[in-house]
């Protein structure tokens, strides 16, 4: 067991044996400072959705395609279309059929379906 007097304390603490604890003091201030910050940055809006396409193109040299397409986003579903056009090789017609998901929506009332 170690006793100290409250004179060697300050003799210690005067001689800059203290400061440990103000470096503590510090660090402390530090991640308070940190998980401060964290805490105030907002969460992500960004919303995840499932889309559906069928797409149908066709022609000679020149090409031409549409089709529709379905969006659902928290339960509503949004009907879309999709049209195109290419110039290049293109012979024949060609039906295509997509599904997948459509990432960082910033939410429906942004698009305008």
């Amino acid at each position: 067991m170690v006793s100290c007097t409250v004179r060697e304390i300050e003799a210690v603490s005067a001689r800059g044996g203290g400061n440990s604890t103000k470096l503590l003091g510090i660090n402390v201030a530090f991640v308070a400072l940190v998980v401060g910050l964290a805490s105030l940055s907002t969460p992500s809006r960004a919303e995840t959705g499932q889309v559906a396409v069928v797409f149908t193109k066709g022609g000679f040299i020149l090409g031409v395609g549409g089709g529709e397409g379905l969006l659902v986003l928290r339960g509503k579903r949004y009907p879309f279309t999709v049209s195109g056009m290419s110039v290049g090789f293109t012979i024949g017609a060609s039906s295509t059929k997509l599904v997948g998901r459509a990432l960082n929506l910033a939410g429906s009332g942004r698009y305008s379906f």
